[in-house]
């Protein structure tokens, strides 16, 4: 059913931000996200071992050109450094949905720039970061934003649960995520950092 509903609530984010209607954009964006996390927790329920292989070389700029025609009305310059070997063992859905959230986060934000960081720590960790040149957030409320839903601008639209999805896909692996300003661009800087010979945890019910 997550699958089914996945492409009609994708044309209706999409005439959402074309027509300009915030309730559309909100709330289809919201159902979005809740899908893919239902689809990620039935995925990581149903097996203990990681699927395809994450490639940084070619999923990332793959996600940067969809995020790119998603925000083709900001005309967003996205730089990416990529450093890292041609496969990573991670997860590939698990690092698109993590990035894809990151740059997701990161294009309402921005001014005009963002720029992701790839690398890795020779075969022990691998490390992605987003930063973008919009206003950014003080860091008392950082720590805020990996609740569920948390926001710190009520007044942009958006459905807040992208931080705390990129939270929790790096929790299952046993990383470390971090926000703050970007020292580069200006702005906001999410970094996260995760082993890279793991396999994420099943939730609890998946053992049960």
């Amino acid at each position: 059913l997550a699958h089914a509903l996945k492409s009609p609530l994708q044309v209706l984010l999409q005439h959402g931000n074309d027509s300009g209607d915030e309730t559309i954009t909100t709330q289809s964006g919201r159902m979005r996200q809740i899908i893919d996390r239902e689809l990620r927790q039935a995925r990581l329920a149903g097996s203990a071992h990681a699927g395809q292989r994450f490639v940084p070389a070619t999923d990332i700029p793959d996600l940067v050109e969809i995020l790119s025609s998603l925000y083709r009305d900001k005309a967003l310059v996205v730089d990416t450094e990529i450093d890292a070997p041609g496969r990573v063992s991670l997860d590939q859905e698990d690092m698109l949905e993590l990035l894809g959230n990151l740059l997701d986060n990161a294009a309402k934000w921005a001014t005009g720039r963002i720029l992701v960081t790839a690398t890795t720590a020779g075969e022990e960790s691998f490390s992605i970061t987003v930063e973008d040149d919009g206003p950014g957030t003080d860091p008392s409320v950082t720590r805020e934003l990996p609740a569920r839903g948390a926001r710190f601008d009520e007044t942009t639209p958006g459905y807040g649960l992208g931080l705390s999805i990129v939270c929790d896909i790096v929790g299952l692996y046993g990383g470390q995520v971090t926000f703050g300003r970007s020292d580069r661009l200006g702005g906001f800087c999410a970094r996260a950092q995760l082993p890279i010979r793991s396999t994420p945890a099943r939730p609890d019910n998946a053992r049960r």
